[in-house]
């Protein structure tokens, strides 16, 4: 017996829809992973900038750069941090517009899913 056009159709449109939600859930999962990586930093950063700030201003401080560290004076370093929480930050926002805007597209496969197999019942 022969499997009618529209039940092929449906399932071809189905399984592109199923990659489709798989594909943005993967995104959305590397986001999240981006995003705690960038809130560990920014929280690293702020955490240090607390710790220099109570240095006195003409201290000294060492900086890791690779695998080396280099001497630098404080206010190099606090600005060197500054930037790097801020940059951080930055990121931090565009990861989260961007995991809503996958948590909507995950939402709106996962409902046209739905209707097609409502659709399909019918």
């Amino acid at each position: 017996m022969a499997v009618p056009v529209v039940d092929r159709e449906l399932q071809k449109a189905f399984v592109e829809l199923q990659a489709r939600v798989i594909e943005a859930q993967r995104q959305e999962q590397q986001a999240e992973g981006r995003m705690e990586a960038l809130s560990r930093t920014a929280m690293t950063c702020k955490l240090t900038l607390q710790e220099i700030s109570t240095l006195p201003s003409k201290t000294r401080l060492f900086q890791g750069v690779g695998r080396m560290f280099l001497l630098q004076d404080r206010e190099y370093v606090l600005s060197d941090l500054k930037s790097e929480r801020g940059e951080a930050e930055n990121c931090l926002g565009q990861l989260k517009r961007q995991k809503e805007e996958l948590s909507r597209r995950v939402d709106e496969a996962e409902k046209n899913i739905r209707e097609m197999l409502a659709a399909r019942h019918s």
